[in-house]
């Protein structure tokens, strides 16, 4: 219900992709961005973390992913 389309996903890199200047996206892994640390040169720092926002008592790791313009 939340989550973005493959479609969504590839509207938001182009727009990325059109932005000036330096800025960092945090989210979890998706293939689609491979593009932009491939082909682009963007830096990809992942970082295994808690997801917090999961219910119930145990909390399972995630890795985030930053995904750093050049």
């Amino acid at each position: 219900r939340h989550e973005m389309t493959d479609l969504e996903h590839m509207e938001l890199i182009n727009t990325m992709l059109a932005c000036e200047g330096r800025f960092v996206v945090s989210m979890y892994r998706h293939p689609v961005y491979d593009a932009l640390h491939l082909e682009h040169g963007w830096r990809l720092v992942e970082m295994d973390v808690p997801n917090h926002a999961a219910g119930g008592g145990t909390k399972r790791r995630m890795t985030e992913c930053l995904w750093i313009s050049r």
